[in-house]
């Protein structure tokens, strides 16, 4: 698993794009190459087609993120192997097992959980290429005809949604962390 992180991680994501789709389009005809949403409003039909088109565009930047979340683990926690609080668990006879779920990830997993929250704004900006190079319809290309357009205020209400987007996931990770972590506490 780490050395497929190592081997995902440094690629670009739209390298990534071009590659699924490639094989994905044109080697295995699984997904469509360009964007056809078909279906009746609000229907299943609309649905499976706007997944099936999201598919490809979705993987190109959650493959390389994945890459990164892999790699940032095992460096977490082989870090926290070495805290203080890990030797003494080790001295009072716990096995390596009950270290590892009850010390050691628990304070790994903090990072890793922030991290989501803190990438929704970098995949608004990713979304942008991956969209081009996919013919989808989302926030990105619309970012762009605008500013081609030079359309401000179209351009204002979109990066606004991206704020938002961004403020709301941090809001959520903040109230999601006294779960996770018992030190961390709300007043």
């Amino acid at each position: 698993m780490e050395g497929i992180a190592i081997c995902l991680y440094p690629i670009p994501y739209y390298i990534l794009a071009l590659v699924l789709s490639i094989l994905f389009s044109y080697v295995w005809k699984i997904f469509p190459l360009t964007t056809t949403i078909r279906g009746a409003p609000w229907s299943w039909d609309l649905i499976a087609s706007i997944a099936r088109n999201s598919f490809l565009p979705a993987m190109s930047i959650v493959i390389v993120v994945f890459g990164w979340w892999v790699i940032s683990v095992k460096a977490q926690t082989t870090a926290l192997r070495e805290e203080e609080f890990v030797r003494y668990a080790r001295l009072k006879g716990l096995s390596d097992g009950r270290i590892l779920t009850r010390y050691v990830l628990p304070n790994a997993i903090l990072p890793q959980i922030t991290f989501p929250a803190l990438q929704i704004g970098l995949m608004f900006n990713g979304s942008l290429i991956t969209e081009i190079l996919f013919d989808y319809p989302g926030l990105g290309l619309l970012i762009y005809s605008a500013v081609l357009q030079g359309d401000f205020n179209l351009l204002m209400g979109t990066i606004s949604l991206s704020v938002i987007a961004v403020a709301t996931a941090t809001m959520v990770i903040d109230l999601i962390y006294p779960l996770i972590d018992p030190r961390i506490r709300h007043r």
